[in-house]
């Protein structure tokens, strides 16, 4: 990211091994953000460079929900009529191209992925130093979907299920009224925790969890959208505390301090035993800001969609309750497929995040598509997802679309987990996940909503479920 560095070398190292920016708007975040936030951003880098430390995917998860920045309910149904009338490849503001051709990103998304390198550590320009060249993406995708397919089995889903289960029932014996998007968002990240570290001592879990909620609070509510500086200068620290924790405890694994378990931590020590201590730390980091995005998010989006279509909610815990144990954890999704149907039709359109800037880090000529190195370019699957061109009633929530194989008129127009080939590498995993949560939600738990007519869908940033307010209850 374009954070601020203390020499112009780190600045320049460090954009050209980017991996992405994601954000709400097309501005660029320092329009977006302004002046205020370089002290911050100092502070920030700092604590990436001597801690391994989540600030910089804090950033990334700030520029998605746009703190600060304009409101993306016009943006994007302006960028889906674009793309009627002007075509697929369009420049959305001041040079910035937007690319929705499914098969010209998915050419761009090869090129400009071939030889991303996780990101330089500022100790890699230190004099005495021991340099060590960054990874490739590419190679440390494959070994993360080699994990996220080993824990994708009733030994991690089922502990996951009831992880889960857990987290609902404290929420009904609260009995009380309560945000519901909030709760799912929290309830999903912190189930996954153990999947992608486990075993840290209290201290460490105690920094990685107040970061965590800090992460799910600010991406759901927009809490910190007008914080002064202190707040900021607070937010920081938690983040470097964080970063120090899975630091700490990286540097655990591998001297044999504690003992290893079958996590992404793992996977990542696993995938390259001359990984320097910051870079795997980075890598958790990485993980642990990702799962407090798209799964809470999504989920609340088929928490809201079983809400308004109960004939669906009803079908699916008829098929969840004919199940044995084993169909339930080691057949997912092929065991229940109405209910993946409708969860295909949530990935759909409950799109994370609505909007995507890439920058380029080579010069790409594809098909009609030209950007200079450094320049940027962007993507949206929400676009895509409601491009009439690839969908029938588009707009309509339709999970019966998904009962046909020709559902998708075109290759690379259907893209929940991303773009080839920068796909999420946990996708099978969260497919089950959310399977998972809809067992929960209409087979053992119910809602009951404070008022079922302020329920409504906002795009803001984000898709996310307003008027999602009331009690989890059981049946």
């Amino acid at each position: 990211m374009r954070l601020l560095t203390f020499a112009g070398g780190f600045k320049s190292a460090e954009r050209k091994n980017e991996e992405t920016i994601s954000y709400n708007t097309v501005q660029d975040e320092h329009e977006a953000y302004g002046v205020s936030r370089w002290l911050e951003l100092v502070v920030l880098h700092r604590g990436l460079g001597f801690f391994g430390c989540t600030a910089q995917h804090s950033f990334v998860l700030r520029c998605v929900i746009g703190i600060g920045a304009m409101s993306e309910t016009n943006t994007v149904a302006s960028l889906v009529k674009r793309v009627e009338s002007d075509g697929p490849i369009f420049e959305v503001s001041n040079g910035l191209l937007g690319v929705f051709c499914p098969a010209t990103v998915t050419d761009i998304e090869a090129a400009n992925s071939k030889n991303a390198t996780l990101p330089h550590r500022l100790s890699d320009f230190l004099p005495g130093q021991r340099h060590q060249e960054p990874p490739l993406w590419t190679d440390i995708r494959q070994a993360l979907q080699i994990r996220s397919r080993q824990q994708n089995c009733r030994k991690f889903l089922e502990p996951l299920h009831r992880r889960m289960r857990a987290s609902l029932d404290l929420a009904t014996n609260a009995n009380a009224d309560q945000d519901l998007t909030m709760l799912v968002g929290k309830m999903i990240s912190e189930s996954l925790i153990p999947l992608v570290v486990d075993g840290m001592g209290r201290k460490c879990a105690q920094a990685v969890e107040r970061d965590r909620i800090h992460k799910v609070e600010t991406m759901i509510s927009n809490a910190h959208a007008t914080s002064g500086l202190s707040d900021k200068l607070k937010e920081a620290l938690i983040q470097i505390s964080a970063g120090r924790a899975i630091k700490a405890h990286m540097v655990k694994l591998r001297n044999g301090s504690v003992r290893q378990r079958d996590d992404f931590a793992r996977a990542v020590l696993d995938f390259d035993e001359n990984l320097t201590a910051d870079r795997a730390a980075y890598l958790v980091t990485t993980i642990l800001t990702a799962i407090v995005g798209a799964p809470g998010t999504v989920a609340a989006g088929a928490l809201f969609e079983l809400i308004r279509h109960p004939h669906w909610a009803d079908m699916i815990a008829e098929e969840f309750r004919s199940l044995s144990e084993d169909e339930l954890y080691d057949d997912l999704p092929r065991s229940v497929p109405i209910a993946h149907q409708f969860a295909r039709e949530v990935l759909r359109l409950w799109s994370f995040p609505l909007i995507t800037v890439r920058r380029a880090s080579c010069p790409i000529e594809v098909r009609d598509f030209s950007v200079a190195e450094d320049g940027h370019y962007c993507l949206s699957s929400y676009v895509t997802h409601h491009n009439r061109q690839f969908w029938d009633n588009a707009e309509h929530f339709d999970p019966e679309r998904w009962s046909s194989r020709k559902t998708v008129k075109e290759n690379g127009a259907y893209v929940p987990f991303g773009w080839a080939p920068r796909t999420c590498p946990g996708a099978a995993l969260g497919l089950s996940q959310l399977l998972l949560f809809m067992q929960l939600m209409t087979v053992e738990y119910a809602v009951r909503l404070k008022d079922p007519h302020k329920l409504q869908k906002k795009l803001d940033g984000l898709a996310l479920p307003q008027g999602l307010f009331g009690q989890v209850v059981r049946r």
